[in-house]
């Protein structure tokens, strides 16, 4: 039987992951900017969580454990958090989906860190601090405008 160690360092895995939430982004961007015809600078904060997917498959491809944990308050927040937030009516379940997806990948980025926890820990903190800015600063900003 395979160690989790084994399990997290498949690339099998990995190219699973990175392409299932690559495909929800990109729909979910193609929805926004094609469909709804969102302009892209209100997209970026409607369908925040396609940026940050965006970033994290960045990070993830580059093997960079900072950027990578950064990441990981992030894919809490949005996607974790939205879960309960937002509904589970029918329209709503590929969005809940790539939530789901968010928070899988949260939990891998972790476990696949926990022999650099420095790293990890450092990504965290960084992680929270601009999760912070953007939402006591940025996002009340753009609610007045």
């Amino acid at each position: 039987m395979p160690s989790l160690r084994d399990v997290l360092k498949s690339r099998k895995l990995f190219w699973t992951l990175v392409i299932f939430i690559l495909v929800n982004a990109l729909w979910s961007t193609f929805v926004f900017l094609v469909f709804l015809k969102v302009p892209v600078y209100h997209w970026v904060f409607l369908n925040i969580c396609a940026p940050i997917i965006y970033l994290t498959i960045a990070a993830l491809l580059l093997k960079n454990e900072f950027l990578m944990n950064a990441m990981v308050p992030f894919l809490i927040y949005f996607g974790t958090g939205g879960l309960f937030v937002f509904g589970w009516a029918p329209v709503m379940l590929q969005a809940q989906f790539t939530r789901i997806l968010m928070t899988i990948i949260a939990i891998y980025i972790v476990l696949s860190s926990l022999h650099a926890k420095r790293k990890m820990l450092e990504g965290f903190i960084w992680g929270i601090i601009a999760l912070l800015i953007l939402t006591l600063l940025v996002f009340p900003i753009l609610t007045l405008h």
